[in-house]
C-alpha cells in the first residue's frame, strides 16, 4: 500500500511494489504522455531477465492518434563483449502504412588483440524520427550504420594497428 504524494497530494498509488536489488523480471515503469503527433500514449515495459547474461524488454505502445507500435530490446553480454538489438514496428493508423525501425550495437574483444565493432540504424521513411524517436536523432538527415575490424600488435621495439571498416548512410533527406 504504497502511496507517492505531492505538497501531501497523493499521485500514485501502488498495492504493491517492489524493488529488488538483483536483476528481476517483471513491469517496468510506465510512460504516459500527450502530443500533437501521437495522441494520447500509453506504454507499459515487461523486462524478462532470461538467463544471467541474456536479457529482453519488450514494450506495446498504445498512441490514440498512431495506433499500437511494438517493440523489443535484446541484449547479452559475455566476456567477448556485448550485443544490443532494437526493433519497432507499427501499422501507422495515421498514414496508414507500415512503419519500422531497427538499430543494434556490438563489441567483441577477440584473440590477438583483434577486435570486431558494428553499429546499425535503419527507418522505413524519412518521417519515422520525427514523428517517434525522442533522442538525439529527431532531426538527423542522415543514420550511419557501420562495421570494422581491428588489431592493434607490438613486434619487438614497432608497434602499431590497423583497421578495415564497412560504412552505410541512410538518406533520410530522400523522399
Amino acid at each position: 500500500h504504497s502511496r507517492f504524494q505531492l505538497w501531501g497530494v497523493p499521485v500514485l498509488y501502488a498495492p504493491w511494489w517492489q524493488q529488488p536489488l538483483r536483476r528481476k523480471s517483471g513491469l517496468l515503469m510506465p510512460k504516459v504522455a500527450s502530443g500533437k503527433r501521437r495522441g494520447t500514449e500509453v506504454a507499459l515495459p515487461l523486462y524478462l531477465a532470461i538467463d544471467p547474461s541474456w536479457d529482453f524488454t519488450a514494450t506495446p505502445h498504445w498512441m490514440s492518434a498512431r495506433g499500437v507500435m511494438g517493440s523489443g530490446e535484446l541484449r547479452h553480454i559475455s566476456s567477448l563483449g556485448f550485443e544490443r538489438l532494437q526493433g519497432a514496428w507499427i501499422d501507422d493508423a495515421e498514414i496508414n502504412r507500415q512503419r519500422y525501425r531497427f538499430d543494434g550495437k556490438m563489441h567483441w574483444d577477440l584473440p590477438a588483440n583483434f577486435a570486431f565493432d558494428a553499429d546499425g540504424d535503419f527507418v522505413s521513411d524519412p518521417d519515422y524520427l520525427a514523428d517517434y524517436d525522442t533522442g538525439d536523432n529527431i532531426s538527423a538527415y542522415y543514420l550511419t550504420s557501420h562495421a570494422t575490424l581491428s588489431q592493434g600488435f607490438a613486434l619487438n621495439s614497432f608497434s602499431g594497428d590497423w583497421m578495415v571498416q564497412a560504412r552505410h548512410q541512410q538518406n533520410l533527406l530522400l523522399a
